[in-house]
């Protein structure tokens, strides 16, 4: 008998077991990636980095952060978190898991000179070398 839910990460026309788990996973990063990659959405981002954070994002930081704490922004986007946390005296790093909207958060790093770094990160190895760089600055 057909079920009317939806299938289950692992399950379905990607497969079974861990080889559909790594097939849905994929094709998830893929289209997470795309949504973040058009040029409307490139252009939006660019132009909110300037805005700083947002009234709430503030109380958090000043209620719950240390001062001079590092900081891992996930899905940090062009940086808008990142930056904003950076110029109140935090070490920041970025992470996200779309390579244009890194590229633009590195250029603006670069011209205006922050030290924030920046890194791709999808749910691979790379997370083991982030954390070890987070832990180490």
């Amino acid at each position: 008998m057909a079920s009317d839910r939806p299938a289950s990460i692992g399950s379905g026309a990607a497969g079974t077991g861990a080889e559909g788990a790594t097939a849905d996973r994929a094709a998830t990063v893929a289209q997470v990636r795309a949504s973040y990659s058009t040029p409307a959405a490139l252009d939006v981002y660019r132009q909110r980095v300037d805005n700083g954070l947002r009234i709430w994002e503030a109380t958090v930081a000043e209620r719950h952060f240390p001062a001079a704490a590092r900081i891992l922004t996930v899905g940090c986007g062009a940086g808008r978190e990142t930056f904003a946390l950076e110029q109140r005296g935090h070490d920041t790093v970025g992470v996200d898991i779309s390579p244009p909207l890194l590229a633009i958060a590195r250029e603006l790093a670069a011209q205006r000179h922050h030290r924030a770094a920046f890194h791709l990160v999808d749910g691979r190895s790379e997370e083991r070398r982030v954390g070890k760089e987070c832990r180490s600055r």
